[in-house]
């Protein structure tokens, strides 16, 4: 067998360090800008990419790839995401409306939703989508508790009970 020369191979030079501002003694690395352009210029192709894409899709398209998305977030565990994402919403041109329970989940979007989008987008070949989450105001009832409170209750719901009550001269509290 005949060898092959080996030409030695010099290594890049190493990042220079930055001393801090401040002048304590934490250096930095500095970054290389140029590879920096590079990774920026193809991010920013792909993201064109995805937004030039205006393919129709329906409603029912929608919610197939919503549901798959929801499957994806279960297959990793994260329970609250299932939670907060495995309900109805509605649809306003191409905004999706989300109504939640309560400030957490409307920060759990918040941080959920570029993945999503980003899915969404995807799937449905549609650049245009975009979510609003919004929480909804739930009416609580108050149960009856004391017995004026709960004859009043039953009153409402029949009132001959309170003409009984009349007539016979009777008194709730006892």
């Amino acid at each position: 067998m005949a060898e092959v020369p080996v030409e030695p191979v010099t290594p890049p030079p190493p990042a220079r360090p930055v001393k801090a501002v401040n002048g304590s003694s934490r250096l930095k690395v500095t970054i290389d800008l140029n590879n920096f352009e590079e990774k920026s210029e193809a991010s920013s192709e792909q993201k064109e990419a995805i937004i030039q894409l205006r393919q129709s899709y329906t409603e029912e398209d929608l919610h197939k790839a919503w549901a798959e998305f929801v499957e994806i977030r279960r297959g990793k565990g994260s329970m609250t995401e299932v939670v907060m994402l495995d309900r109805v919403f509605t649809l306003e041109g191409h905004v999706i409306q989300l109504g939640l329970d309560n400030p957490v989940q409307l920060e759990l979007l918040s941080d959920l939703k570029t993945d999503l989008l980003t899915y969404l987008r995807q799937t449905l070949k549609n650049g245009q989508i975009q979510i609003h989450g919004f929480l909804v105001e739930h009416q609580t009832s108050r149960q009856p508790y004391t017995q004026a409170e709960k004859f009043n209750y039953l009153a409402e719901k029949n009132p001959a009970l309170l003409e009984l009550k009349n007539s016979l001269g009777l008194d709730f509290d006892w």
